[in-house]
């Protein structure tokens, strides 16, 4: 936000391109970063706020909460009203099963039709909306060239702005990822997931061999996923100055906004964050894809002592758990599988086992159901 504003300044001032105001515009970041490093003050969202949880919007120990996108305009033209719905009350319905505290999910949308009442079960959803748009939220260096990419680099300042108003931590989560692992068991604030094309070496898609901008050596672990994640502030305080020096630099954006600045990060040691699959004996993202995005022929999900599963390459099977934590998807193979059937159906995973797996953890009623009905939670 500041490092926009001191661009436009010095774009229309001709004087600005000498040394004095380039030591300015240095001073003038140095002491953003410090300000936002000690004062966390997070940036200014412009939202209407329509809560339909019957919860305050203050910190509560007894929610997991989450924050997501459900825009259906100027977000790249990758949702619309009926999948945005549909996808949203899937993504939930996951985390109702998941969480050991009932999930608070914080959405902004441009849509308050697309907000579900309840879950695939027929339980109440605990859900904050937020009225905005895509170009409401604050400028960032993706802003005016790639839509995509800066609603994707908004996701920080809503987390960020999110903790500063109900004083607890946020865990990010697409609106086409699916949860099958309480996340609240990480017993830590900051952590993100890696392995995103599998066991290869500069594979990633900001090394050079693959396209992007860097020709650096890229860990496969270090081949982070931007859909599902966790911060803190001291997370965010280093993202920020790690961002601004290296737009400093004069070095190129990354081509995947968030996870392209993860990936960097970590192979510099510069994010102080985990592996999410060192603290949960679980694998995530694309593994049960194959390291792909995910199709009908290339899923391999399966049933092994009562738990979904799916197989590991062997390269990492010291790494990753058979046992799923988190599936990944894209918009459009999350529209074009998921969605495109009754919710709940699965016809499209071949195992049988795994699909009635499946089938029964979005539509039969949770054992913590007492407990929901206790809260009034139950439709």
């Amino acid at each position: 936000m500041y490092l926009r504003n001191t661009e436009r300044y010095l774009n229309f001032n001709p004087i600005g391109r000498n040394k004095t105001l380039l030591v300015l515009f240095t001073a003038i970041m140095g002491l953003a970063s410090l300000i936002e490093h000690f004062l966390h003050i997070p940036p200014s969202i412009n939202v209407r706020t329509k809560i339909l949880s019957r919860e305050l919007l203050t910190r509560s120990e007894t929610h997991a909460e989450f924050v997501t996108f459900a825009f259906t305009a100027g977000a790249g033209g990758r949702w619309d009203s009926e999948s945005c719905k549909r996808a949203l009350r899937l993504t939930y319905s996951s985390l109702v099963r998941s969480q050991s505290k009932f999930p608070r999910l914080h959405v902004y949308t441009d849509d308050l039709t697309v907000v579900p009442k309840s879950t695939v079960s027929g339980i109440k959803t605990n859900i904050v909306v937020y009225q905005s748009r895509p170009d409401l939220l604050p400028v960032n260096q993706y802003t005016g060239t790639n839509p995509w990419l800066s609603l994707s680099r908004a996701k920080l300042d809503v987390v960020e702005h999110l903790m500063a108003l109900t004083g607890g931590n946020i865990i990010w989560i697409d609106l086409d990822t699916l949860v099958f692992v309480d996340l609240s068991l990480t017993n830590t604030h900051s952590w993100v997931i890696g392995y995103q094309h599998g066991n290869c070496f500069n594979c990633s898609a900001e090394h050079i061999s693959q396209g992007g901008p860097f020709d650096r050596p890229i860990e496969p672990k270090f081949d982070i996923f931007g859909d599902l994640w966790a911060l803190n502030l001291s997370g965010i305080a280093a993202f920020r100055r790690y961002e601004a020096k290296h737009v400093l630099s004069g070095l190129p954006l990354p081509s995947y906004d968030l996870q392209g600045y993860f990936s960097l990060m970590l192979a510099d040691s510069a994010l102080p964050a985990i592996l999410l699959h060192d603290v949960l004996d679980y694998n995530f993202g694309f593994v049960c894809s194959g390291f792909d995005h995910p199709t009908p022929q290339n899923m391999r999900l399966k049933v092994v002592k009562g738990t979904l599963s799916c197989p590991v390459e062997a390269s990492l099977e010291k790494e990753l758990s058979e046992r799923v934590g988190s599936i990944s998807f894209t918009s459009p193979t999350f529209v074009g599988m998921v969605l495109k059937e009754p919710i709940g159906n699965f016809t499209w995973v071949e195992n049988e086992h795994a699909r009635a797996y499946l089938q029964s953890w979005f539509t039969i009623l949770a054992d913590k159901t007492n407990s929901y009905s206790l809260w009034g939670l139950l439709g």
